[in-house]
This record gives structure tokens, sequence and C-alpha cells, in this order.
């Protein structure tokens, strides 16, 4: 995230739908916080496999913006 309003994003693992993943980032303790210039790191595996992630900015982003991902794969 590039812009100072945007001082942190929600975020939510394998919401059921869009409803689901609405209400998720409503609650504070049915998501995750992460935090401008923060890297966190969220493991899954073939038991707890992640099929959907959902974001939501806590503020309104003016401006340009920029949210990276990256993921491996343990064989």
């Amino acid at each position: 995230m590039g812009s100072a309003a945007g001082k942190a994003v929600y975020v939510v693992f394998d919401a059921l739908d869009d409803a689901d993943a609405a209400t998720k980032l409503g609650v504070a303790t049915s998501r995750e916080t992460v935090f401008l210039g923060e890297r966190r790191s969220f493991q899954f595996g073939a038991a707890t496999p992640c099929y959907r992630v959902d974001i939501k900015s806590h503020t309104v982003e003016t401006g340009a913006s920029k949210i990276a991902f990256s993921g491996k794969t343990l064989v």
C-alpha cells in the first residue's frame, strides 16, 4: 500500500461467498489486520488449503496504492 490514507488492510481467508466475506471483513475478530509496511506470513497446507482471499482497506484509498502478494508451494 503506498498512500498515507491506507494504513492497514483487513484480510479474510476462505469466505463462503461475497456476503460471508463482507460480514467477516466487518468484524475485528473474524479478520487479520496487516499494517502499512508490515510483512505477514500465512501458511496453508494440503490439510487446510486456501481457496479464497478477500481484502479491504480500513480507509478509502486515494492516489496510487499497491498490495503485493507472494506465495510458494512446498514439495
